[in-house]
Order: C-alpha cells, then structure tokens, then sequence
C-alpha cells in the first residue's frame, strides 16, 4: 500500500526575494507550476505552512543562531554568509517552511504519509 505524499508550500515562501540571486522567488514558483502542469500537485496532500515556534527552531539551532537571524532579517537586505541573503520576507518565509516542515516530518511519522 502507497501513501499519499506531502508537500508544504505558501506564497509567503515567494517573499523570500533578492534580485539577481540564484535562489529566486521564480525558481520555486517555476517548479510548483511544473508539479501542476504534470497533474502531480493534484495528487500531493497539502500540509500547512505555519510559523515554527522559537522553541521549535532552538530544537535545531542554538539560541544565539535563531536570534542573530531574526535580527539580520529585520533589515531590509542583508546576509548571513557569503551564499545566503535575506531580506524584508526572509524571517516569515524560513519560520512557515520550518512549521511546516515539522507538521510533515510528524505526519510521516505517524504513517499518514509517505
């Protein structure tokens, strides 16, 4: 017996923007649009993009991580390290995959999903 598989997406993840940048907005739009055209989106089981909370991000990051992100992301543009920008969407996009994230990670784990 197959189950179903999940996908977490939000348009809140398109807010995650620089211009120029390889990891652009387009990229995820682009394959959300393909898994659509192929009839594939259809048969994936949405989970719901949610804000992770700080407890669950400090589960996976120390606290001076978290908090060093978050106060970079309050800028209008800024970086983390040399590959990674962040800007005036990046905290809200991060947390609601990151939730999300976990929600599918427990749903798998349950067997309700493959």
């Amino acid at each position: 017996m197959s189950l179903p598989v999940g996908i977490v997406y939000d348009p809140i993840f398109l807010e995650h923007e620089a211009p120029g940048h390889p990891e652009r907005p387009e990229r995820l739009a682009a394959a959300v649009g393909e898994l659509d055209r192929a009839g594939l989106l259809a048969r994936l089981t949405p989970i719901a993009a949610r804000p992770a909370t700080r407890e669950e991000l400090e589960r996976a990051h120390v606290a001076a991580h978290v908090e060093h992100v978050r106060a970079v992301t309050r800028e209008i543009e800024g970086v983390l390290d040399e590959d990674t920008y962040t800007s005036a969407g990046t905290w809200d996009a991060a947390t609601h995959a990151a939730g999300g994230t976990l929600d599918l990670a427990v749903a798998v784990a349950r067997g309700a999903l493959g």
